[in-house]
């Protein structure tokens, strides 16, 4: 049996697989790069400096997305959260001002009813 003699080779298959991984590189990096959320804070005429403790934070968008330390959470999730955080742990609330405002007053509740008191509404000083 006598064998072929291996003298070319077809690239055109491996450089369509590498156009197809290359996509996907370019879609998934835009995706992590959009990850930040869009919030509109309310403004406020009063104006006190924020510190950098370490802590947790809690935002609702626009269309009433509950994020919490970077995870997404329905209403409930999102309670039961809070419920299990320590009270010693300093929390800020950013809210867009297009949001429902049933969210805020719901989450503020929770976590003054278990007895939170480090929390610190996040406001754009007003121009």
């Amino acid at each position: 049996m006598k064998l072929k003699r291996f003298d070319n080779m077809n690239v055109v298959p491996f450089i369509d697989v590498m156009l197809v991984l290359l996509a996907m590189v370019l879609m998934v990096s835009t995706f992590i790069n959009q990850n930040q959320m869009q919030i509109e804070l309310p403004q406020a005429s009063s104006e006190q400096k924020l510190s950098k403790e370490e802590g947790s934070t809690i935002s609702v968008t626009a269309n009433n997305e509950i994020i919490i330390d970077k995870k997404t959470m329905s209403l409930e999730e999102a309670k039961a959260y809070l419920i299990a955080l320590p009270l010693t742990t300093p929390i800020q609330f950013h809210s867009d001002k297009h949001s429902y405002f049933g969210i805020f007053v719901q989450l503020t509740d929770v976590l003054k009813t278990h007895g939170h008191e480090n929390i610190h509404i996040v406001t754009e000083n007003e121009k």
